[in-house]
């Protein structure tokens, strides 16, 4: 089964945030780059997932440095939710 496909604006507005504090997550290193088709950039399924752990995360407190902190190098979710 192909991953869904989000583009900046859907993904965003399914996580609940704004384009701008998406790329934000993705200029500061919490949130992989997209996947480039042409001048299309494209998220997926795993972007929306990281997305809400993060957001997750600030509710409860985390800043960004300590989120950064909790999620390994392999793009996981060091801590539980």
């Amino acid at each position: 089964m192909e991953d869904r496909r989000y583009r900046a604006e859907e993904l965003a507005d399914q996580v609940g945030i704004s384009v701008q504090l998406l790329r934000s997550y993705q200029s500061k290193g919490l949130l992989p780059p997209p996947r480039h088709e042409g001048r299309v950039a494209w998220y997926g399924a795993h972007h929306r997932e990281r997305l809400l752990h993060i957001r997750e995360l600030k509710a409860r407190g985390f800043s960004l440095r300590m989120i950064a902190e909790a999620l390994d190098e392999n793009g996981e979710a060091a801590l539980p939710l």
